[in-house]
């Protein structure tokens, strides 16, 4: 995993890097395998929410940060 580095999640959340490696992972792959079963999913993190429809994503950032 490139785009996440798990050692300074990790560090903050007082765990042990094979693990959230792997919780990262399990993660991730629950993501990649409702894509693939053609399932629409939102993700809302605060500053932004990941729309996956029809297996394609589209990113919508907080007003306060596309201003």
């Amino acid at each position: 995993m490139i785009f996440v580095n798990p050692v300074p999640v990790a560090a903050g959340a007082q765990m042990g890097p094979d693990v959230v490696k792997d919780c990262m992972a399990a993660i991730f792959g629950a993501v990649e395998d409702l894509i693939r079963q053609d399932k629409d999913i939102s993700l809302q993190m605060g500053f932004a929410n990941l729309c996956f429809t029809n297996r394609t994503l589209k990113v919508y950032f907080a007003d306060h940060l596309t201003k």
